[in-house]
């Protein structure tokens, strides 16, 4: 039973660590899969919401999985673990039955499972985590309460730290299609353009209680509220192994093509939805626009949101120069996780990608005079060693002072029998 209880705490606590980790470090990819979660119940319009509570749900599973990898706390370690796989295996079999997702963003963007593999997965979490639950009170205290107090604390604000920096940054690693260094021509579906364009972009709008879709030739009056758009593959048209990524002008015309693909040097500036707090995000933007267009370098507005909402609250605060594009939400998110982030295109392959809060306006010459491959690899590595070396620097941290207080804190058996309330 020791070896069975070793094993259960290990794999509980890696993949719990593994999981919250790749979902923390990418809060808007978080957010993306919580809305798709609520649009199963209804709710459609609650962005903010849904990134919130993605965050917060993976600093919990983040949290458990540290405390149960390190022994800390673990009567109340071992419930939260088994509450967890318990709703999400219940969860995933109805996800697996009815298949309302194709994606239940158990790993984030990192590893895809299918609704069913990811059922048989949480199966056999669910078993490991009740032999962590029935053993919890055999895993022995790995320090006094104190000390394992102060431990929680810090790993408490470890874990706050790495999901604030991560709301401010983008992702560490970005796992999506639209990652930097991928070409664009292999992950478009580029159709023949003879035949004019396979996607069509739909537009959600809401009055009272009244939720209905318009196409893009056909928006409603002023009266309806802009909820959310997608992007739709028009019947008889073929881009499967693609990234369903399709971007029009104001009026609707497909300019996916000759806007990504012909373009020497491109920036892309992307605003996944527009409204009335949106010019608190441009200032930056608007400066790089002005030193691009003195260096003769495109740049443009992407935005998922329609250009009804564009004409009312991003126009004014841009002179008549500016292009605006629209696409859907997730493709402008996927594309950059920030809002009002850049995105450097160059002959069709993403060289570069920067949050709001690191705009490059500062330092154009120098990226402009580098090469893009060069670039994207360079970009590429740095993001993936600095999530590497947190991540193991986070195991070996638990590693050390579990070992440590192994060998340095004897525990006294009558400490706790004689007092209850004092067991973790």
């Amino acid at each position: 039973m020791n070896t069975l209880r070793a094993f259960a705490r290990l794999v509980i606590g890696f993949i719990f660590i593994f999981s919250g980790f790749v979902k923390i470090i990418d809060p808007a990819g978080t957010g993306l899969i919580f809305s798709e979660y609520l649009r199963i119940i209804g709710i459609i319009d609650m962005p903010a919401f849904a990134k919130a509570a993605g965050a917060l749900l993976s600093v919990a599973e983040f949290l458990t999985g540290i405390f149960i990898l390190l022994g800390l706390r673990m009567v109340l370690a071992s419930k939260v673990a088994l509450i967890f796989i318990s709703f999400f295996t219940t969860l995933t079999l109805f996800l697996a039955i009815f298949n309302p997702i194709q994606d239940c963003g158990c790993f984030g963007e990192a590893i895809k499972l299918t609704n069913w593999q990811t059922f048989l997965k949480n199966i056999v979490l669910l078993a490991l985590a009740l032999v962590v639950y029935f053993q919890r009170r055999h895993f022995l205290p790995i320090a006094p309460v104190w000390l394992e107090r102060i431990f929680a604390i810090l790993f408490i604000l470890f874990t706050l730290t790495l999901s604030i920096y991560s709301f401010i940054n983008l992702p560490m690693i970005d796992f999506t299609n639209l990652r930097t260094g991928r070409d664009l021509r292999e992950v478009t579906g580029r159709e023949n353009l003879n035949r004019g364009p396979a996607f069509e972009t739909i537009l959600v709008y809401k009055k009272g209680n009244v939720v209905k879709e318009f196409t893009i030739d056909s928006l409603p009056d002023s009266t309806w509220v802009f909820v959310d758009s997608k992007t739709t593959l028009l019947p008889g048209r073929d881009v499967s192994g693609g990234t369903h990524l399709s971007i029009t002008d104001k009026y609707g015309r497909y300019v996916t093509d000759s806007l990504l693909l012909s373009q020497n040097s491109l920036f892309v500036t992307t605003i996944p939805r527009i409204g009335q707090k949106i010019k608190n995000s441009l200032s930056k933007s608007i400066e790089l626009r002005k030193k691009l267009a003195e260096r003769g370098v495109n740049h443009i507005y992407l935005t998922g949101s329609s250009p009804y909402e564009a004409d009312s609250f991003l126009v004014p605060f841009l002179d008549s120069t500016a292009k605006i594009y629209y696409s859907d939400i997730k493709n402008v998110i996927t594309l950059n996780r920030s809002t009002a982030g850049t995105v450097y295109i160059n002959n069709g392959v993403i060289s570069a990608k920067w949050s709001a809060a690191h705009t490059p306006y500062d330092n154009l010459d120098n990226i402009l005079s580098e090469d893009p491959d060069y670039l994207a690899a360079t970009t590429r590595l740095k993001g993936r060693m600095t999530a590497e070396f947190t991540l193991l620097a986070l195991i070996a941290m638990i590693m050390i002072i579990r070992y440590l207080c192994k060998f340095l804190y004897t525990h006294k058996p009558q400490e706790y029998d004689d007092n209850p309330e004092l067991l973790p």
